[in-house]
């Protein structure tokens, strides 16, 4: 990916219609987009086309002059307008699968970089214009200041739940925050590029990859941390197929909540049967999560629309797996098919988070220090009633135990 330093900012310039002909303004904007897609530098008229749009959530602060200045690092939106494209100069984003649902936009959400003309979203409305014999487009362009496959993904998994363009079912959004997290995950770059809005540079992140990527993931898709959470783990275990089975059946927010308590604990059954890789899992939980589904549908199984209810239980257990991205949550209300909050059975028992049959390594360590950290945050930050939170310090307690207890057991292992 290419380099960049510094803050870029656009300032909108009026258009003067005295200046030229609407013959010249669209000359020029074919002559940019011929440029674009080259990789050589843009006409700076920006007169030539349509005023440079002033986005609020791009503004950055200024600094005191006499104080030091971090260098802040993000990708920027330097121009927007909506502009006539040749069609043969779009390139479908297709990384993350286009929405089920055609797009309420317009016009094509296009994405200009330094690296050519992407479409985010509505490419049915570029073919269509195609098959029809058009060979421009109107468009809706976005210009980036830098190229990024990451940003790109970023801006096409929120270009949805952000409402530019309308709405995405249940299953579709599990797959974005699915793909979303894998790339983020293995991205080299510093993740306090991809913030946004108007907090201060970097605000929110930590310096711990995996709570940095579901920082970004609820800014960037306009969720809050636990519907974050959630989506990973709904989606957990599920492969592309499995995935776009359910996005076609147009598998609902109902289904996934139903069914969690039995996935939890088919999950550990396979465990108990020393399946333990990750890929293994993953085919055995899909194959299960589409078998419960046809159970769901209406008419099948045993008649009803419900999978079978997995053993009552006070506390559930959730499986730590040496996943990086694996991880409890609490559920919370969504907006995405149905306002109705997750069952009360979803909520993790702090006491059953830690697997003593799992085998002990440093990160399993390092995963359960994290998990009792973010979980008594949790706690404190709702302002949980006095005699919850003497509950929760009381399990926590013990899972520090268990945890001092596995240092315990690598130290002697290692003399």
């Amino acid at each position: 990916m290419k380099k960049f330093s510094g803050v870029v900012t656009i300032v909108g310039q009026a258009v003067d219609q005295t200046a030229t002909s609407p013959e010249d303004n669209v000359n020029k904007v074919t002559n940019n987009n011929k440029a674009a897609t080259k990789g050589q530098p843009l006409d700076d008229a920006g007169a030539e086309r349509l005023p440079v749009v002033s986005d609020a959530t791009d503004q950055v602060g200024t600094e005191e002059e006499d104080e030091p200045v971090e260098e802040e690092r993000t990708f920027r939106t330097i121009a927007r307008s909506l502009e006539d494209l040749p069609i043969d100069s779009i390139m479908h984003y297709d990384s993350i699968p286009d929405y089920v649902t055609p797009t309420e936009a317009e016009h094509p959400i296009i994405n200009r970089t330094t690296e050519g003309i992407f479409c985010l979203d509505g490419w049915n409305l570029v073919e269509a214009a195609r098959s029809s014999g058009e060979t421009t487009i109107l468009c809706e362009v976005d210009e980036l200041d830098a190229h990024s496959d990451e940003e790109l993904a970023l801006r096409k998994g929120g270009v949805r739940s952000m409402t530019r363009g309308g709405i995405s079912i249940y299953p579709e959004t599990l797959r974005v925050v699915q793909h979303l997290l894998s790339m983020l995950m293995n991205s080299d770059e510093d993740l306090r590029i991809y913030g946004h809005g108007q907090r201060r540079y970097g605000h929110g992140f930590i310096k711990n990859r995996e709570e940095d990527v579901r920082h970004i993931l609820a800014m960037r898709l306009s969720r809050d941390r636990d519907t974050i959470n959630l989506y990973i783990t709904h989606g957990e275990y599920l492969n592309p197929e499995a995935l776009q089975t359910l996005v076609d059946g147009k598998a609902s927010k109902k289904f996934f909540e139903k069914v969690q308590i039995k996935k939890r604990e088919e999950v550990k059954n396979l465990r108990g049967r020393n399946i333990l890789s990750h890929g293994r899992i993953t085919e055995a939980i899909s194959k299960f999560i589409l078998d419960e589904f046809e159970k769901f549908l209406p008419g099948r199984g045993s008649g009803e629309n419900v999978p079978t209810p997995g053993p009552a239980q006070p506390q559930t257990e959730v499986v730590q797996t040496n996943d990086p991205v694996s991880s409890s949550v609490t559920p919370d209300e969504d907006n995405d098919d149905d306002d109705s909050p997750a069952s009360e059975e979803e909520t993790p028992d702090p006491s059953s988070e830690i697997n003593p049959d799992e085998p002990v390594t440093i990160e399993t360590i390092k995963t359960g220090t994290l998990g009792v950290s973010r979980r008594l945050e949790e706690r404190v930050s709702k302002d949980a009633p006095l005699a919850e939170l003497e509950s929760s310090l009381q399990a926590e307690l013990q899972n520090i135990m268990k945890l001092l207890s596995m240092i315990t057991h690598l130290n002697n292992a290692g003399k």
